[in-house]
């Protein structure tokens, strides 16, 4: 199985913008997203509400009806191009079992475009892309402890911009 993990500095610096354009010009990928249930506050002080409602260690989705909910990342990969989209939410201490579950949802001969920092805590990827934006000045703790992990970075840089990267 050939992968290609996509990170990110923080919440909203363009992972699935960069899912989304790999999928569209790459042949053959399917998609991972991970979402992994953090304990106490939320980090990305968002409307998912994974972190409330789960009550299993993990939860592996692959049922087209959820997969391609409105407005969610995996109705946008699977628009974008993805042959296969597998969801997993999963509790931060069921991250190995939960992406080893996940991962065999694929056959050894898929090209796997993985989206969220979880997965370079518990496995490998041929390719790492980290994705930042000037417009975002924190690095989450996560991504602090895998960037001795990372391949490449893409810098997403919004037309509303004032800084200019040089």
């Amino acid at each position: 199985m050939r992968i290609i993990s996509i990170t990110g500095t923080a919440s909203g610096v363009g992972k699935t913008a960069v899912v989304r354009f790999l999928l569209k010009n790459l042949e053959d990928f399917s998609a991972l997203k991970i979402t992994t249930k953090h304990e106490g506050n939320c980090p990305r002080h968002s409307d998912c509400d994974v972190c409330e409602t789960m009550k299993r260690p993990y939860t592996i989705t692959t049922e087209p009806l959820q997969i391609n909910q409105a407005g969610k990342d995996t109705a946008l990969f699977k628009s974008a191009g993805a042959r296969k989209v597998v969801w997993l939410q999963t509790h931060s201490e069921h991250l190995k079992r939960g992406i080893e579950e996940a991962v065999s949802h694929f056959s050894k001969n898929d090209s796997v475009l993985i989206e969220g920092n979880s997965f370079l805590h518990a496995h490998d990827a041929d390719i790492s892309i980290l994705v930042t934006t000037p417009r975002e000045t924190k690095i989450k703790r996560s991504t602090r402890e895998i960037v001795s992990r990372i391949d490449l970075a893409v810098i997403n840089v919004y037309a509303d911009d004032s800084l200019m990267i040089s």
